[in-house]
């Protein structure tokens, strides 16, 4: 489940596979070698030598076979008809990766918020899971890692769940295999698998991600004006753009996972990302800089992105070049939803968007 690539003598790069489209770019300190069980699996996650910055991407599995029931919220939310939105408070992981609140049987538990999950509902950590009642379901889905090995993950049911105003009957959930920094809070995540059934509005600057009823539209917000893309129907959350002076057409994918953590709390970055190769002469139009002064990872800097006439500004890339994943050039991450306010109208596949 692991497979390295050295990079250079002192640097190695750590392809992880957790779910299908679930990326991070995550710079670490390595002076130890960092190991999680879980009731199947142990990982292992990197060794390096101190004070060294290393990029480990979680790049996605393909899921070959899926084998359980969408969550419905007109039927699996007790409460569906008494609320047309619920608000959500967002808050920051090291001032970077956006988590809520939940309550299940009662515990108040964090999740981190990301849309480049397309595999999960609701992904808990052993730890959240302590002292829950759930039951483990016969259904499964099976993956493949980076080195083409099959693995398979169970559901587990979980009852008594509210997210917001939304009361869960109940929910299908996995175990959470993610294990971030040591300065990242250990919690689960809430995916897009979820996530869509709604048409959520994230907007960082008021901390708060509200999940409308699919069909209905924010009211407070005067949403014809805002700029508009249409969204691929698959992978979910993509579109295609250009860059300024660039003629390839790109798919990019939208992640609010998609970020940089440096050497602690206080060195964390809010970059997008760009993977595949950019020639030369394109780059030299550009203001280069390098994440925390390492040449390792220049940034591009005041990028402008067009899709079919509509321009999203002032844009910051990570330009890290990688093979993985295939269907995706790059990601909008931190850096685009903190400056611009989203709506995404899931059923007619329109991402609605407006600078701060």
């Amino acid at each position: 489940m692991l497979m390295n690539m050295k990079l250079t003598r002192d640097v190695e790069i750590s392809l992880y596979g957790l779910t299908r489209g679930f990326l991070r770019l995550i710079l670490v300190p390595i002076n130890h070698v960092m190991r999680a069980r879980t009731h199947r699996v142990q990982i292992r996650r990197l060794i390096m030598k101190p004070t060294l910055l290393i990029p480990v991407l979680f790049a996605g599995m393909s899921c070959s076979k899926l084998q359980y029931p969408e969550f419905e919220p007109s039927s699996d939310i007790v409460n569906y008809d008494q609320y047309d939105q619920t608000r959500l408070p967002i808050l920051f992981d090291a001032g970077v990766y956006p988590y809520i609140e939940i309550t299940v049987q009662g515990k108040v538990l964090k999740l981190h918020v990301d849309t480049g999950d397309e595999v999960s509902n609701l992904s808990l950590t052993s730890s959240q899971m302590s002292g829950l009642t759930f039951e483990y379901t016969d259904m499964e889905y099976k993956t493949s890692d980076m080195q083409g090995k099959t693995v398979v993950k169970n559901f587990f049911e979980l009852r008594d769940v509210q997210i917001g105003d939304y009361v869960l009957e109940k929910v299908l959930c996995t175990e959470s295999l993610q294990r971030p920094a040591p300065y990242l809070m250990d919690v689960g995540v809430i995916g897009w698998h979820l996530l869509k059934k709604f048409s959520p509005l994230i907007d960082y600057r008021n901390g708060a991600i509200t999940l409308y009823k699919q069909g209905h539209f924010p009211e407070d917000v005067n949403l014809p004006n805002w700029n508009t893309i249409v969204l691929n129907f698959e992978p979910p959350l993509t579109f295609s753009a250009q860059i300024q002076n660039y003629n390839r057409v790109l798919q990019l994918g939208m992640d609010t996972g998609s970020l940089m953590v440096g050497s602690s709390a206080d060195n964390c970055g809010v970059e997008n990302w760009i993977r595949i190769e950019i020639p030369q002469n394109i780059l030299n139009q550009y203001s280069i800089t390098h994440f925390m002064s390492n040449p390792d990872f220049p940034v591009i800097n005041g990028v402008s992105v067009t899709s079919n006439g509509s321009v999203i500004e002032n844009l910051d890339f990570l330009y890290y070049r990688t093979e993985q994943p295939a269907n995706r050039d790059g990601f909008l991450g931190g850096d685009f939803f903190f400056k611009y306010r989203v709506f995404v109208d899931t059923p007619n596949g329109v991402l609605y968007y407006q600078s701060y």
